[in-house]
């Protein structure tokens, strides 16, 4: 554009970059193109170019290129005397004449004066330019307004290597321009992590001076917090997991022996019936009063001895196997030639356990081992006891623990009715067949 045109319009370009490094790549890249332009000239070449005649005023190029704002223009003139300017050189160096011809440099002058000023738009006028002189709908309608066909298929190849050329340059451009957007977007998330680090900072520094605490106290303190609510978090969900598996019924199965199977547990179920064939007895002997002792004997206070018979052997009479069992309930009391059925379960992976079930098929009694029908009903596991004393320091769980208890309560019932009860009855049937 000459001095009588119109300033640029300034407006807002969100691809500027007004930094030195960019404009010191924008002259590198021209740089490397006029010198790509040299190097695939013509070789010499003898006579008159046919496009000479043709070349264009530079007044009248710029009238001709005219844009959609001030700025598109300034660019389209910038490519089209960038063009020009490179067939000067073709028709100057071309011929081998150096210095340039009069003609030439007279020419080139007038093109190199008639280039736009860039009132402060530099950068976005060059990177314009730059995409206009690679792209053929902007090239080949330029070209065809001053030349002929002929004169045209003369400056083809040179055209072609201009537009390769631009062409490279612009995707290099592009790339130092995703280059520059990806630093600024990474120099901008680092920028706003350490800003709300540094707001983060200054609140917990309110917030502790609120509370009369030092920040480190705060932080501590915070610590607690986050360590109890984790502990609440990670113990309500293995008591939820609990109160599932509590929720889920044991049932005997119909092998030999029984079994008691529930949720992730099998309890091995061991019977037998006969009649009570001799018993053993044990003196307990206590002694009360005021005790002495003279080397190695026992003088004064009043001793007792006390007879107790818990220990009994059963006899099937129709293959004379026998069973001696012991009694841990003292209040059970069990006489010779009695038809009696014993009971006891060990669990899964052990290989002994209680008696826990006695039927005495004479009398019509039963005695039943509460503590052990429980603890099959619950399966107790020394990581549930030690659960039990922590959840005392985490209020929030006791609700579950509470809940689970009365879920194991009304499943001990439902197992009294739905295997305990089954399996005396299957007790009494055997024992019919021995009266």
């Amino acid at each position: 554009m000459n001095h009588e045109t119109s300033s640029v319009n300034k407006r807002e370009n969100p691809c500027r970059r007004s930094t030195s490094l960019k404009t010191i790549a924008q002259a590198a890249t021209f740089a490397v193109l006029f010198w790509s332009i040299q190097a695939n000239a013509y070789p010499l070449h003898n006579g008159e170019y046919l496009f000479w005649p043709q070349m264009p005023a530079a007044a009248q190029v710029l009238t001709d290129m005219k844009g959609k704002n001030d700025l598109d223009t300034a660019a389209r003139q910038h490519a089209a005397f960038v063009l020009l300017i490179a067939l000067v050189n073709v028709a100057a160096d071309g011929t081998g004449q150096i210095p340039w011809p009069a003609r030439e440099q007279e020419l080139n002058g007038a093109y190199d004066h008639a280039l736009p000023d860039w009132n402060g738009h530099r950068d976005e006028i060059m990177a314009e330019s730059l995409q206009l002189q690679a792209d053929p709908s902007f090239v080949q309608p330029f070209l065809k307004r001053y030349f002929t066909e002929a004169a045209l298929d003369e400056i083809k190849p040179m055209i072609s290597s201009l537009e390769a050329s631009a062409q490279k340059h612009v995707s290099e451009e592009r790339k130092t321009e995703e280059a520059y957007a990806q630093k600024e977007t990474e120099e901008s998330k680092e920028l706003a992590q350490i800003n709300a680090a540094e707001l983060q900072s200054k609140k917990q520094d309110e917030k502790a001076a609120r509370l009369g605490m030092t920040p480190s106290e705060l932080e501590s303190f915070n610590t607690y917090v986050r360590t109890y609510l984790a502990l609440c978090a990670i113990f309500s969900i293995l008591w939820i997991f609990r109160i599932l598996r509590a929720l889920k019924p044991i049932r005997m199965t119909s092998d030999f022996p029984p079994r008691f199977e529930g949720p992730w547990k099998s309890w091995r179920i061991y019977s037998f019936t006969g009649y009570i064939r001799g018993s053993v007895t044990r003196s307990i002997t206590s002694v009360s009063g005021s005790i002495s002792t003279v080397g190695n004997t026992v003088q004064g206070g009043i001793s007792s001895s006390t007879t107790v018979i818990d220990t009994y052997r059963l006899v099937d009479p129709r293959n004379q196997q026998e069973q001696n069992f012991r009694l841990r309930n003292s209040d059970v009391q069990l006489w010779e030639n009695q038809l009696v059925s014993v009971v006891r379960a060990i669990r899964k992976h052990q290989e002994n356990g209680d008696y826990f079930i006695l039927v005495n098929h004479t009398t019509g009694e039963q005695f039943i081992r509460n503590d052990v029908v429980y603890d099959i009903v619950k399966l107790h596991s020394l990581f549930w006891t030690l659960s039990f004393f922590i959840c005392i320091l985490i209020p929030p769980v006791w609700l579950l623990a509470i809940i689970w208890g009365i879920l194991i309560e009304n499943k001990t019932k439902r197992f009294m009715k739905s295997g305990i009860q089954p399996l005396v009855e299957t007790l009494n049937q055997r024992a019919k067949k021995l009266s």
